[in-house]
This record gives structure tokens, sequence and C-alpha cells, in this order.
């Protein structure tokens, strides 16, 4: 503690002391500030004359030189110090001459100059001042001047404040030797001196001397009993303090300076009401308070009207000393005051400027100001926020009452504000009622907790709570089924099909709403169609189409649709097209995104296999009329099926228009065979000609190829070319002499190589005897792999292969024994059997030998054979699934392998192609997207805009969405993504907890550190994921790093005032 000296000079009047800083900051907050009063040192002390000179008076009769005795005596008596001492010194330093009664003299005027010397150094602060002192005490100690000098020498280090040197040298004094008014003097600097070392006892017993002395000097006796009222409001006697400061407040000296104490002492003995009726008198101008004392009369003023729960009258004082309040000073309590107030008077967000400095510890104030806040959020609208804080207060059990409020008011907001996974209303309302079962809000929170049950995203959890009601009012079953069924449909948008399937099933426990009953049945049919259980699926169809609640349902023609879709599978064409017409009919005139011109083509279809032909061209054209995205089979098949019904010439028109509107169709080998076929019947053999040259040149390495070459010499057979003909038979052999069309070419020129002689060296495959035989066992073994029985046919199929390798079937046995393995998940019989089928010469085998092959490498995660499966299929498919399949397995197969710029090229012509599924669609869409996300190129927003409409990467893809919008710098618009997001999809997943880390990212590109630190504490209070867990604590790191104000430099010394050490 420290307190200026006190000056000996008598010049000054008393001026008053400075108060100490408010008391409620620590024990002893402050020091007392300077008594710049002057203090009357003892006139002793720089009296002239006989005193001075020990009592000895010498005339200049009696000194051996004394006009320089004389002159520095002169310069000494009128304060010349410098020139004085310069004197003394060479008088000191003469040397005495002779001895007797003038040697004497000479002696004892040395040691008066060595005295007077010491003196004038002290007057003159020079560093060897105490040195000389010091020096003529040790070689003067029976000198009558050292009880002078040493009480000098106490002054002069009283005087520079060194108190403990000051305590010492008045110890070294006895004070029984001073005068009266001296000793008067003594036990006041002495008290003063141990006041100001922090020796409040020491300083009460001196100072307590002087202020029992009647004849106390009332410059002392005032300053005297100044200190020992401080004394007493440090030592917490606060009665006797301010009855001190009391009585001290009439004194000119002190009346500026006694009311930051009386002011103090009513705060702490919480006199608000006597403190509010003074306070305002002694901030009149007409006071001459000290700055500090000022601002802090008007803080401590401002509290006691809060207190008094007056803040209109406060927040004037109140604003003031928060203007002018140093950073330090802006603590806690005061923050959550000022806060408080604001928030009263309608100031709601500079009330959250103040309330976030008194946050921030687990303490009674932490959930005042915490709950304070939540209230200034409500009223800026700010539920995210405001919620966020009350849950923050509600974790704290400092006060129940208020605890109680917090937990209301957090699930209350978590309803209002549901996007947070982690503020989950249905929990928080749960936790509320189990707390406070009796709390007046009771009915309240149930009302609440039955809309968060129709309302709110998170449906399991919903589920679980209105399990637990035993007694379940219409209300909450009707809640009940329609979570279940909600909760069911996202499932099963999101991929998770079995569990959707669950939760349609469990949604029917309670079957209050007929129409969201008899959906769940279409719901559980679309699930069992997507595994492939065709059966199943049909019964919920006609389930739901019986059901009486089914009519009412947007879902009712769907539900046809899906029936006849089940049907079609299932081979019971009849009745699959009477569910399309059906669908067809009641969809004629709707809107776009309909499966219309689907159904038309289905018809068809059903129609073409029960070779109702005219039927089948009539749904073909209402297919192609209603905008069919499958145009070219579409108008294949219209074409087809003219042919089959007679009409030649509409089939060979229809075939090449096709050719014409698609000119690489997958169906050209077929439309241009078809179209050679019909020529052949209409006896246009040029025209027939001319398409199956087109077939050789355009489709050289296709299956169709080699088939042109017969149809070639059938045509030049019925032309009389039979030099033609035979040339043919000589490529057809020579290319293909194990091949079934080397037997069918033979049985066309037949006559003419008997008639030629030309039956030597014929292909085996055309041999009669042994082959007749190895036919018969291939035809059986196949008629059993056709049938289903694998079990049988496989045994069968491996004993031909040994018997016969060289039989022409061998190829077709391979493929038959390699599809029974195949359909038996026998990988490795199969892979063995399909390889060999794929190694040989193109055959009509070898397209669906790789798909299998390809199909079982992919499975296998054997990425590099697949590949080159999937793109020998590409090159030799004839069917346009094929393609398809061999497209989407090369972007599979490069996705695998890394390879990005292979998926990147297959993902637009798989896209492109309308028979492309939606999986296969979307898994493109997703493939490009990370491909373009890993190489941080922008274009993938455009996939992922797609992928977030539905699927098994939604919440993905809206996810990253929200990333590359914060990347674009606007961090509000994130917000609103993620907060949609978290709406769309609830939480629980691992998307939802990386978009909860990237809300609280938005927070800390916003400088809002405290959202950013209450969302990540969510975060880590919710999960506990190994790999959250150490996220969250990355960021809280991050935020403690961004929260930490930068150092402040080190307060100095204003000027005026005493160091506050022993050292100046």
């Amino acid at each position: 503690m420290h307190v200026p000296m006190l000056s000996s000079s008598s010049t000054s009047p008393l001026a008053c002391p400075k108060a100490a800083k408010h008391p409620m900051r620590s024990a002893l907050s402050g020091c007392v500030v300077a008594l710049a009063s002057v203090l009357i040192c003892s006139a002793t002390l720089f009296a002239q004359g006989p005193a001075l000179a020990g009592g000895e008076v010498h005339d200049a009769s009696s000194r051996q030189d004394p006009s320089d005795f004389d002159r520095a005596r002169h310069h000494f008596d009128h304060h010349q110090y410098a020139a004085a001492i310069e004197l003394f010194d060479a008088w000191v330093q003469d040397p005495v001459a002779g001895d007797g009664a003038a040697g004497d003299r000479k002696a004892l005027l040395q040691v008066e100059a060595e005295y007077r010397a010491a003196l004038c150094a002290m007057y003159l602060y020079h560093k060897d001042a105490v040195w000389r002192i010091d020096r003529f005490i040790d070689r003067h100690p029976e000198s009558t001047w050292v009880p002078k000098l040493q009480w000098a020498l106490a002054n002069y280090e009283y005087r520079r404040s060194k108190w403990s040197k000051a305590i010492v040298s008045f110890d070294a004094l006895n004070p029984r030797r001073l005068s009266k008014s001296m000793r008067t003097e003594y036990h006041f600097k002495r008290g003063h001196a141990r006041f100001e070392t922090g020796d409040l006892e020491g300083a009460r017993g001196d100072l307590l001397r002087v202020k029992e002395d009647p004849a106390a000097q009332p410059e002392f006796l005032e300053a005297s009993e100044y200190y020992l009222a401080h004394i007493a409001f440090a030592e917490d006697r606060l009665t006797t303090a301010m009855e001190a400061f009391e009585s001290l407040s009439a004194i000119d000296a002190f009346k500026d300076a006694v009311p930051l104490y009386i002011g103090q002492i009513l705060y702490r003995l919480e006199r608000f009401e006597e403190l509010a009726e003074r306070g305002p008198s002694w901030l009149s101008e007409d006071r001459d308070l000290a700055k500090g004392d000022h601002k802090e009369l008007t803080r401590i003023l401002g509290e006691a009207f809060f207190h008094l729960g007056d803040c209109t009258s406060a927040s004037p004082y109140l604003e003031s000393a928060w203007t002018h309040a140093e950073a330090q000073e802006r603590t806690a309590g005061f923050s959550y005051i000022v806060g408080t107030c604001r928030l009263s008077n309608g100031n709601p967000s500079t009330a959250i400027t103040a309330l976030m400095r008194a946050t921030g510890g687990n303490t009674p104030l932490d959930q005042y100001a915490t709950h304070a806040m939540g209230r200034a959020y409500l009223e800026l609208n700010e539920k995210p926020k405001a919620q966020s804080a009350f849950a923050k207060a509600a974790t704290m059990d400092h006060d129940l009452e208020m605890r109680e409020d917090a937990l209301f008011n957090q699930a209350k907001l978590a309803f209002e504000t549901d996007f947070n996974p982690f503020n989950d209303a249905i929990a928080a309302f749960e936790q509320y009622l189990n707390e406070y079962p009796d709390s007046p809000r009771r009915d309240e929170a149930y009302g609440f907790l039955l809309d968060v049950y129709l309302t709110t995203r998170n449906h399991v959890r919903a589920l679980d709570a209105l399990d637990k009601i035993q007694r379940k009012s219409p209300k909450e079953k009707k809640a009940y089924q329609k979570l279940a069924y909600n909760h069911g449909v996202d499932l099963f948008q999101s991929g998770q099909t079995d569990e959707a399937d669950a939760f349609f099933k469990r949604s029917r426990s309670f079957p209050e709403d007929a129409t969201l009953a008899a959906e769940s049945h279409y719901w559980q049919g679309e699930i069992a169609m997507k595994s492939g259980s065709d059966a199943p699926a049909l019964s919920h169809y006609r389930t739901f189409l019986n059901a009486p609640g089914a009519f009412n349902s947007t879902k009712y023609n769907e539900g046809e649709y899906g029936a006849g879709y089940a049907l079609f599978r299932q081979r019971k064409y009849r009745d699959a097209q009477v569910s399309f017409r059906k669908y067809a009919d009641a969809e004629t005139g709707a809107g776009p995104g309909g499966h219309r011109a689907d159904a038309l083509l289905r018809i068809g279809d059903c129609f073409y296999i029960d070779k109702d032909y005219g039927r089948a061209v009539n749904a073909y054209d209402k297919a192609l009329d209603a905008g069919t995205t499958q145009q070219q089979y579409t108008r294949y098949q219209r074409a087809k099926c003219l042919g089959l019904n007679g009409d030649l010439n509409g089939q060979v028109e229809g075939m090449t228009g096709l050719l014409e509107a698609h000119p690489q169709t997958t169906f050209k080998g077929d439309a241009l065979t078809a179209i050679g076929k019909a020529e052949i019947e209409r006896n246009r053999m040029n025209e027939a000609r001319s398409a199956f040259e087109q077939i050789r040149s355009e489709l050289p390495g296709s299956p169709f190829a080699k088939r042109a070459l017969v149809d070639l010499a059938l045509v030049a057979i019925k032309q009389n070319r039979e030099d033609d003909a035979l040339a043919l038979w000589q490529t057809i052999s020579t290319q293909y002499p194990d091949d079934e069309v080397t037997k069918d070419a033979f049985l066309l020129v037949e006559p003419l190589l008997v008639e030629r002689g030309q039956l030597d060296n014929l292909p085996d495959v055309v041999g009669l005897s042994e082959d007749d035989i190895a036919e018969r066992t291939y035809a059986a073994a196949q008629d059993l792999a056709l049938s289903g029985d694998c079990a049988a046919a496989a045994p069968k199929l491996e004993q031909f292969i040994d018997k016969y390798p060289n039989s022409i079937r061998l190829l077709a046995a391979r493929f038959h024994l390699g599809q029974c393995h195949f359909d038996n998940d026998n990988g490795d019989g199969a892979l063995e059997a399909l390889e060999a089928v794929i190694a040989a010469p193109l055959s009509d085998y070898h397209e669906p030998a790789l798909v299998m092959a390809a199909t079982l490498r992919y499975n296998r995660d054997a990425f590099d054979a697949a590949l080159e499966h999937y793109r020998q299929l590409e090159q030799v498919a004839v069917l346009k699934r094929h393609v398809l399949e061999a497209r989407i397995g090369i972007m599979r197969c490069s996705r695998a392998l890394g390879d990005g710029e292979t998926v990147l090229s297959y993902v637009d012509p798989i896209l492109d192609d309308s028979g492309t599924p939606a999986d296969i669609r979307t898994a493109a869409h997703y493939n490009r997207a990370l491909i373009l996300l890993d190489r941080n190129d922008p274009a993938a927003k455009a996939d992922l805009e797609v992928l977030a409409a539905g699927g098994p990467h939604a919440e993905e893809a809206t996810h990253q969405l929200a990333v590359l919008i914060l990347k674009d710098g606007d961090p509000v618009a994130c917000q609103a993504a993620i907060f949609e997001q978290l709406n769309r999809f609830g939480g629980g997943s691992d998307w939802s907890f990386h978009s909860f880390l990237l809300l609280a990212e938005t927070y800390i590109v916003q400088e809002d550190y405290f959202q950013a630190r209450t969302t990540i504490d969510q975060l880590q209070s919710n999960v506990q994921e190994p790999w959250v867990q150490e996220a969250c604590l990355d960021m809280l790191d991050r935020i403690v790093q961004l929260e930490q104000p930068p150092t402040a430099p080190a307060d100095s010394t204003s000027a005026g005032d005493a160091p506050n050490s022993d050292e100046e």
C-alpha cells in the first residue's frame, strides 16, 4: 500500500487526500493517495542560531579563518546550500595548525562544518547525503549534533518516501529526549510511514498517540484521524470508519475526500436508500472530487439505484461510469448490472454487449447474466441465440427458480427454432416435465410437447416419447401414426428401405388416419419392388388399392402403376396391362412428372408378348405421343409389331424412320436386319442386299455382321448369283469355322456344294455323325439350364464339355454352365466358364458372358479385370441396356481405381441415356461431384444441387453446398443453408455433425465467439464420436486464441505520484 510522503515544509496548507477505490473489488482495493498537505516539521530542525550550533556561538575572533567560515554560515542561513557545502568541505579538509586553545577551537569548527555539510548534502538531495550523516555519527558518536542529525535523517528519508528507512531512522531516536511538539510530529510521521508499509497495527498505535495528545498540532491531528478512519475502513470496522469520516467531512481539507469512503461504506452495509439520497449531492459541480473518486462514486450510486430496483434512475450513472471505465474495471458484476438495466430500459442490443462480459464461469452471476442474455435475444427476436443462452443458464443450479424458467424457455424455443438437432424440443420438454412435474406451466409444456410431436423432424425420439404414454389420447395416437409414417418416408427417400419398412408397419399400430394407413402399404410395395420381391410388392399394392382410405390418397394412381410393374415382372402380362391402362387413363391430362408415357409403353409390351400386334402398335403410338423417354425402343418395337402383323411396308418405313431419327441407335443392327428380311419377303432383293451390306460396313465387329453374311448368301441364291453365294460361304466357313452361322450357311449352300462337288474339307460344324450325338447331349443339358434347374444342368454341362471338347456347342455349353454357377453364387466356377467364352472368338454368348464376368469381378473388387470386361462389352454389346451397363461399369471401376478423368468422360453419356435408372443417375452425379470437389472445382455445385433434391446422398450434398456458400464469403447464407439442412434431415448423422461444426465456423467468421463456443459446447456434450470430440477441442482452442485480448502495456506511474516501493 502506498501513501505519498507528507512534506515537512511548513509553507503549504493541508490538502485533501484521495479516497480508496471501491472496496467490493478486493479486501483493500486501491491506495490511500497522497496527502498533498504540508505538515510542519520540528521548528528546531530549521531554527538558526544556538540550536544548530550545538549550544555554542563562535565569534570571528575565535576562528583561524573567520571570513570563510562566516561566509559558509551566511550561505547556510540563507538556504544557499550548494555554496555553503563547498566552503564547509574546504574548512573540514583544512588541517588544524598549532596546538592549544586555537587548535581546539578550529577542531570544534571543523566538526560543526562537517555536520552542516551533511545537512547541505541532505537538503540538496545529494547521493552521498546518507553516507555523510552515517560517517559523521560514526566519527563523532558523542557529539551533541548526533541527535539533531538523526532527526534530520529520519525526516530526509520521510520526505523521499523511503518509508522503511524512515521507520528505521525514527526508531533510532529516543522520543523522550524530543520536545513535546517534536514527539507529536515523531509519532505522526512514524505512524504514517508504518501505514505506507502496511503495518496498520503499528500505524494505529502511533496515530492514536497523536489523536490522544491534547496539545497536538491541528494539521497532525486531522491527518491522523483521516488515516485512522482509513485503517478502520480497511479492517472492515465500518461503523467506526463511518463515524470518523462523517466527522472529517466537516473539515474543508477533507470534505472532497471522504464522500467516496462514506459511499463505499453505505454500499457495503447495503444502505442503498441512504446512498441514493446523499450520492447526487456529492457529485454536484461545487465539489472538487478527484477524477477517480468521481468515477467510482458514479458507479456505486448507479448500482445503489439498481439494487433499489430503479433502473431508470440508475442508468445515467451506470452509463457514465461504464463509458469512463477501463477494461479491467468493467468487472463481471458491474457488467451484469449495466446489462440488466439496459435490458430493463429497452436496449437489448447494448445490454448483450455488457452481459457477455459477465459470463464464462459457473457462478451465480454467470447464471443470472446468461439468463438475462436469453431475455435480451428474445426481445431482438434472435431465437436461436436466445435458446443457446437459456440452455446454458439451465445447466447451472445456483438459483433453482431461474433454472426452471431457463429450462422452460429453452424447451419452448427448441420448438420454435427446430433446426438444431441438439436443441431437441421433445427432450427439452421431457426434461422440464421430469424435473418439475408440479410446475404451474405443466399444462403449457404438455401443449407444446404435443405440437412438437406433429412438427419435429426427430421422429424416432418423438415416437419413443409417445411410447412412454400409457393412455394415449386420440390426438396422441394420430400424432404417433403420422410420425411413424413420415419417418418411414424419410428413410425410404434416403435409401434405408429395411428401416423404412419397419416404420410403415409401426405406423399402423394406431390407424387413426385411414389414408395414411393405406399409404403405408403403398410404400411397402415400393420397398418390395426395390428389393426384387415382386409377389409381396403386388400384395401390398393391392392392399393399398382396396383400403378404405386409398381413394382419397394422392398415391392411388401410383399404386396402380406399381401393381402393373409387379405383375409385369411376374410375367402376368394381361393383368399387368389392365393396371397400366387404369393408371394411364387416370393420368390423362395430368401435368409433367408422371409415368403415363412409360405405362403406355408397357401396355404395348404386354400386347406384343401376347401377340396382339395391332393393339401393341396402337399403345406404342400413344407412348410416343405422350413423350416417352425411350424413343428408340418404342419406335423399334412399333415397327417390329407392324411387320409381325403383316404390314411389311410399315415395318420398313418404321425401321427406316428410327435410323434416320437416331443414326447411332443401339438398335441399328436389329433395324437393318429387320429391313433386310422384310425386303426379302417383299422380293426386293437389291434393297435387302443394301441393308445387309450396310450392317457389314457400319457394324463390322458385331454379331450382326456375321449373320449378315448368311443373309447375303440367301439373297445371292435368290438372285441366282451362285458364285457370289459360294464366295460368301467360303468367307463364313473360313472366319467362323466353329460358329453356328457356318452351319446355317451350309444349310443354304449345301445344294450348291453337292452340285459342284465341294463337300471336302468341310468345317466340323457341318459334320453329322458325332455331332448328332453331341447335339442331343447338349440339348438335354441346355433344356435343364434354361428351365432353371441348374443343380441338374451343371453336372451334365460339365460332362459334355469334358467329352466333346471340339463340339460346336462347346461355347454355348460353357456359357450355360457359367450362367448356372452365376445364378447359384458359385463365383469361381462361373468365372472359369465365362472367361473361356470371352477368350473365344466373338459369338452370341460373348455379350452376356461379359456382363456376368464383369459383374463378378466388380463385386470381388477386382476393378482392373472388371474394367477390361466392361470396355470389351461396350465394343460388342448389341442390347442397349448392355451398352449402358458397360458404361456404368467403366465409370464405377474408374472411380474405384482413382481414374477421375475417365469417370468424368462417362458421366454425361450415362446421364444422357434415357434408360439410365434413377439410382445410377444419382451415382453418376455423386461420382462427378466428389471428383470436382477434390479439385476445388465450383462446377461441382450443379451436381450437388441435383443430389440435394433427394436420395441417399441428399444430406451430404446439402452440407457440401453450405460449405461452398461459406467459401464464397457469405456466412449468413451458409447459416440459412445449414438450418434448412437440419430441418430437413434432423440430427444424428455424421453429416449433421459436420454441419454443426460448419455452423460454429460461420459464427467465428462473424466474430460471434459466444455463439461459436455455445454451438461447440452443445455438439461436444451430445456427440461422443471420437472424431467429433477432437474437432470440437480443436475449434475451442481456436476460439480461445481468437478471444484472447492483446496484451496491454504496463501502467506507468503518473507524474507527481511517489513510487510504490522503497526504491525510487
